[in-house]
């Protein structure tokens, strides 16, 4: 009797524990979302401590064992799914910290076959070319010609693709190349490392555009001009969309990057097909929040994270 006692204490035991183990991995194996949660959770955990350790080894130049723990976590980022994920941006950021903290071109020569496997795995990540590139600097440069190649085909307006390109083909006395980087940079305008962050003006990477913003009846107009060429154009048009008084003050919205100077010859306006006024250089003076304004009127635009902002005055008025 005693013995039958124990073992059906021992039965209930027993499916205490096998049916919440059953259920639990019922609701992983059905539910993909909930699988998909888990499985993050446990590949971010491994990231911070992952972070904690690189840290340490990178501050300690120790690249070899840094490169080590970026590869258990590429590993992790690949296990739980091929391409894109939302553990890549952690990888991501972790090697952009690790590699930020070479020196020389002897430091950055341990991450080149890391960076080589990175690149075949995720081809469309700018970031990734121009590290692997920079890399490549005591090797044969026309597998660094490709990856800056690659590079501005992916990110045309960043100007660090083509200094990386212009530095290898000056110290390689390539003048064919040089004369093709210095051409493509001065062709896209200088580039710009970031789109200017005004989504309501300047939507996408708005690079290369101007816009005013006039007031009416205490309800901002943004009109946009994306015709900004600094080799040639110097005079800019806008169509009003409907009948405003621009005599007062104005702005004036830049989304051109750092390091540039802008003139500008002439402002026109437009609206219902006839222009209702038009200044010259000498008609308008403009004051700027973040940048300068030369004696002979040229913007000297300074700003490489936000747009630029200038008041712009009448003179005529």
């Amino acid at each position: 009797m005693i013995n039958i006692k124990k073992f059906k204490k021992i039965i209930k035991i027993i499916f205490l524990i096998i049916i919440p183990i059953n259920l639990i991995f019922l609701i992983i194996f059905y539910d993909g979302n909930l699988r998909y949660s888990l499985m993050r959770m446990v590949g971010e955990s491994s990231n911070i401590i992952t972070e904690l350790k690189l840290f340490r080894a990178i501050e300690q130049r120790n690249f070899p064992q840094g490169l080590k723990l970026l590869d258990q976590q590429l590993d992790r980022t690949q296990g739980l799914s091929p391409g894109n994920n939302k553990l890549l941006k952690s990888l991501i950021e972790n090697i952009k910290y690790s590699f930020n903290g070479t020196v020389s071109i002897e430091d950055r020569d341990y991450f080149e076959l890391f960076l080589k496997k990175m690149v075949r795995l995720y081809p469309d990540i700018y970031s990734l070319r121009i590290w692997y590139a920079q890399t490549l600097e005591n090797n044969d440069p026309n597998e660094l010609y490709k990856q800056i190649d690659d590079a501005i085909s992916i990110l045309s307006s960043d100007s660090k693709a083509y200094r990386i390109g212009i530095n290898s083909a000056f110290r390689n006395q390539d003048n064919n190349k040089l004369k093709t980087y210095c051409s493509a940079y001065y062709t896209n305008q200088l580039g710009g490392i970031k789109y200017a962050e005004i989504g309501y003006v300047f939507p996408g990477i708005g690079l290369r555009s101007i816009a005013i913003e006039l007031l009416d009846n205490n309800q901002k107009i943004f009109v946009k001009n994306n015709g900004v060429n600094l080799a040639k154009s110097k005079e800019y048009e806008f169509l009003i969309p409907r009948n405003i008084d621009i005599k007062s003050n104005i702005k004036l919205h830049v989304a051109i990057t750092d390091g540039i100077q802008l003139d500008l010859k002439k402002l026109s306006f437009f609206s219902q097909g006839y222009k209702t006024s038009e200044y010259l250089a000498n008609e308008i003076s403009f004051i700027t929040e973040n940048s300068f304004v030369d004696d002979k009127g040229s913007i000297m635009l300074l700003t490489k994270f936000i747009y630029s902002v200038l008041a712009m005055k009448n003179l005529k008025s």
